[in-house]
């Protein structure tokens, strides 16, 4: 348990303009005794107001208007509260986790009710993945609370699309992957990526901006410069790169524009569009977050970091080891610093076959993360393996880690003949200018094929040539296909080889 502490200076900034402190000085007796009921799935004290706050207009007692949230900058503050923010994702994690009972199990009526409200506005702040919405997900059918969501509409919120993953588009041959995980113990990611396709154009953005942690409200550098960055490019005219320039010229400028407590912060930025009808994707990149792209297995990086070695300080004094000066990598180039920025847009060929990443520090700082993609591609599983990729890279480099991915995902039933000449080959499909997605999707169905007209050498040669090459098939499909062979009733040493794929 994270009871925090609260005599840090970011802990001053926070309290100084909203009086977070009201909130640290009644959980200060109280947050112990919530936590322990919450994870016995029963609350009996009281504590509701202030371990689980909402929104001003909701609650009439005169303890209600006090911890009520009254605006939503006061929200986002209490939301990343390096203390206040830890312990509402820690409570709300347990009630999440917590099987075979109710919200009205747990907190009765009308705490019940206090609940849903709380959820929904924490949720609206913080997107679709957070543990808020999952909550709101899992007790209340998916639904928030109506007169939450009235509230919010006369603060001003309008749900933005930042950190949100829209459905593949229709019509076209490609997926989307994008994911942010905030570093253990972090009570708000730093990172924020955009996701958007302009159906009338048939053009992909992306972009990946992380906050730097050591200036104030590293969220929202980066939350302000992907909002103005997509703003921007759906309204300027021109072609992609020059909308592209105009769009991070935006996006810069508010940053810097950026007042209060979070004035000053910066932020990195990796830009990249795709007109999907073409096989160019162009880029644009500020500080150390990057841009890899080609096949699974020689993903390369296609930006240029902006940094240099900086000394570190901690509290205003040099770290030293031996007696010397400890350097750190920092970024030399970032939106939001106060001199002006130019901008370069560079042109890239993203072939059909190949593989397009935008990745935070978080992710690149282990330069060796691009080893695992030709097993997470070669899986059915793909999006799967890499949420398990970012949260993986987050907890080992201690940091904010966001990964957004882009893949072609239809298979091209031209390519058949080169396919079928790689397995008699036994050569490496990749050589051919195939993905592992396509040649997973060519196997399957000559799989079933083969076995149901008992070749069941051909089978095994088939998972041989993907063994060799480390492909893998989804659980369902292997259990379907298992059954094929168990009813063919002829071959127990394939029996065994399926199961052992199942299992492994």
């Amino acid at each position: 348990m994270n009871t925090g502490t609260v005599d840090s200076p970011n802990l001053h900034m926070h309290m100084n303009k909203f009086d977070l402190q009201r909130f640290l000085t009644a959980q200060s007796e109280s947050y112990e005794t919530a936590h322990k009921e919450l994870s016995a799935g029963l609350k009996r004290s009281h504590w509701m107001w202030f371990i689980f706050p909402q929104l001003e207009g909701l609650g009439k007692s005169e303890i209600a208007y006090y911890f009520s949230i009254k605006s939503l900058s006061e929200a986002e503050e209490y939301l990343s509260h390096p203390v206040l923010g830890i312990r509402l994702h820690e409570c709300s994690e347990i009630v999440l986790n917590l099987e075979g009972v109710s919200i009205s199990d747990i907190f009765g009526y009308p705490d019940n009710l206090k609940f849903h409200s709380s959820m929904t506005l924490f949720a609206a702040l913080d997107g679709k993945e957070s543990v808020f919405q999952a909550i709101l997900n899992k007790y209340f059918d998916d639904a928030p609370d109506e007169s939450s969501l009235k509230i919010l509409k006369q603060l001003g919120f309008n749900r933005s699309n930042i950190n949100l993953l829209p459905p593949d588009p229709e019509g076209d041959r490609f997926s989307i992957f994008a994911q942010r995980v905030a570093k253990s113990g972090k009570a708000k990611c730093g990172d924020s990526f955009a996701v958007e396709f302009i159906e009338e154009e048939r053009l992909l953005v992306l972009a990946v901006a992380d906050g730097v942690s050591s200036s104030p409200c590293d969220w929202k550098a980066s939350e302000t410069a992907c909002e103005a960055l997509l703003e921007r490019f759906k309204s300027a005219s021109g072609n992609v790169p020059q909308r592209m320039v105009n769009a991070a010229t935006k996006a810069h400028n508010a940053v810097r524009q950026i007042e209060g407590q979070c004035s000053g912060s910066i932020t990195s930025l990796t830009f990249v569009a795709w007109e999907t009808s073409s096989e160019e994707i162009h880029a644009l990149n500020v500080g150390d977050s990057r841009v890899y792209l080609g096949l699974d297995n020689v993903l390369e990086q296609i930006t240029s970091d902006d940094v240099q070695s900086v000394i570190l300080k901690r509290n205003g004094e040099l770290v030293l080891q031996a007696g010397v000066p400890v350097f750190m990598r920092g970024v030399t180039r970032s939106l939001g610093q106060t001199e002006a920025l130019e901008f370069t847009v560079a042109t890239h060929e993203f072939k059909s076959n190949h593989i397009l990443l935008l990745v935070s520090d978080g992710i690149s700082k282990n330069e060796a993360f691009t080893s695992e993609f030709p097993s997470i591609f070669g899986s059915a599983n793909i999006s799967e393996k890499l949420a398990e990729l970012v949260a993986a890279n987050s907890s080992r480099n201690r940091d904010d880690a966001t990964l957004i991915a882009v893949w072609h995902s239809v298979v091209d039933q031209s390519k058949r003949s080169v396919y079928e000449a790689c397995v008699d080959a036994g050569t490496d499909f990749r050589s051919a200018a195939l993905s592992p997605i396509e040649i997973v999707e060519f196997i399957k169905p000559d799989l079933i094929s083969k076995i149901t007209e008992n070749e069941n050498d051909e089978v095994n040669a088939l998972l041989d040539y993907a063994g060799e090459f480390g492909l893998r098939f989804d659980r369902n499909f292997l259990s379907s296909f298992l059954s094929l062979v168990i009813k063919q009733g002829t071959d127990r040493p394939l029996v065994a080889r399926i199961r052992d794929l199942i299992r492994s």
